[in-house]
């Protein structure tokens, strides 16, 4: 739920990357299971047969029913997708290395839309794709930014026939085709027809610096005819030295050369010639740097949705994404807590486990034999207290010595 709220408005917690999500939800629904098992081994177990071991077998039940839509949807893999999807016949806008990096720009209702997107009202979404249709990432796009949000404002302007160039206001943000697909599936194939709003085709219809392309009928193609690379250098370009701090009337960036080369995301290097500019068409970022022959070129937004750094001189040019450093902090954090949960969970185990029987207790040997015991002298009567104290018996007479005669 969270991956999926976090590219809309009303999620409270908009993470760069919703699928980081994804790994604490699986983790609490394997601790949910486990707890279930649990509880009826270990708890029903003090109870006789009733409603509780009813209930507990009824959920097993619900359980395993409501996997068997999954079941059928993956029996071919496809889960209930057509066969030909409209991207297929969009393999043609598929990345040139030689003419640079570029953006499509989806618009559409959200149910034809073969990526995730942000919604735009009247019912209307809109999304980007990189370097040619989208790929598994696409399907989680992230919170929608000022820059994103720049779209929805020149697809308005257009739609209500307020500017006839929507291609220059698209260029900055490197946007190369527009796509409105009216059905998931390619061709004349079933399926549900959401075909793209009446204002919004007479709109594009009458702008100059698009070109209708010739397309599959599941969609409309539009090829901007002013869009500029992803990553460029303005030397042939129509671009001011100071570039507008916000969007204005946009750019003709066609005359731009693609430099900067790689797949990134946030790491591309490549030599760069003297003079001029590099326009870099991702969100205004401090974190966005570029150093040329070990020099770092400063930098200004540009547009109010991309990044413009003066280069005075040719050489070997990396850009490159500052992470902030207190990310490291936060991934830190992260493993401590993992950490800590498991050690928790070890002294639950331990605590829980049950404790091993006593042993039978040790044969006893033979017993040894005890020595009689003599029988104790008698013992003489005792005196009251205040009789004389009688004359101790005669004994037997002693020697005679010579002192002893009379």
């Amino acid at each position: 739920g969270g991956g999926g709220g976090g590219g809309r408005p009303w999620f409270p917690i908009h993470p760069q990357s919703p699928d980081v999500l994804l790994a604490p939800a699986a983790v609490a629904l394997a601790a949910a299971a486990a707890l279930g098992a649990s509880a009826f081994e270990f708890d029903l177990s003090g109870y006789r047969f009733g409603w509780r071991q009813i209930a507990s077998a009824v959920a097993g039940a619900a359980v395993v029913l409501a996997t068997l839509p999954i079941v059928t949807g993956a029996r071919d893999g496809r889960w209930g997708l057509p066969a030909i999807p409209l991207s297929q016949s969009l393999a043609y806008t598929a990345q040139k290395p030689a003419e640079g990096s570029f953006r499509m720009l989806w618009l559409g209702d959200p149910e034809v839309l073969p990526l995730g997107s942000w919604g735009m009202g009247g019912g209307m979404a809109y999304a980007t794709s990189r370097d040619g249709t989208p790929v598994g990432t696409d399907n989680l796009p992230g919170p929608a930014s000022d820059a994103t949000r720049t779209i929805v404002a020149a697809i308005g302007q257009a739609e209500r026939g307020d500017t006839s160039r929507l291609g220059r206001l698209l260029a900055p943000m490197a946007v190369r085709y527009l796509v409105l697909p009216r059905q998931l599936a390619a061709g004349d194939a079933g399926g549900p027809q959401r075909p793209p709003p009446a204002a919004l085709t007479r709109g594009l219809a009458s702008q100059l610096d698009l070109r209708l392309l010739p397309s599959d009928p599941a969609a409309i193609v539009y090829e901007n005819t002013a869009w500029g690379p992803a990553r460029a250098s303005t030397v042939a370009a129509k671009v001011p030295v100071d570039p507008p701090s916000s969007l204005d009337s946009g750019a003709d960036l066609s005359g731009g050369r693609p430099v900067l080369p790689g797949r990134g995301p946030v790491q591309f290097a490549g030599n760069l010639p003297s003079g001029g500019q590099v326009l870099v068409s991702e969100a205004p970022s401090p974190g966005w740097q570029l150093s040329v022959a070990g020099k770092a070129s400063p930098r200004t937004p540009a547009f109010g949705v991309a990044n413009a750094y003066q280069v005075t001189g040719a050489g070997h040019g990396v850009l490159h994404y500052r992470t902030p450093p207190f990310r490291y902090a936060l991934v830190a954090l992260g493993i401590a807590l993992w950490l800590g949960a498991l050690q928790v969970l070890i002294r639950l185990r331990r605590r829980l486990a049950p404790r091993a029987p006593a042993g039978p207790a040790s044969p006893v040997g033979p017993l040894t034999p005890v020595a009689p015991v003599s029988p104790m002298a008698p013992v003489p009567p005792v005196a009251p207290v205040g009789a004389p104290t009688p004359a101790p018996p005669p004994g037997p007479p002693g020697p005679v010595v010579d002192g002893d005669l009379p």
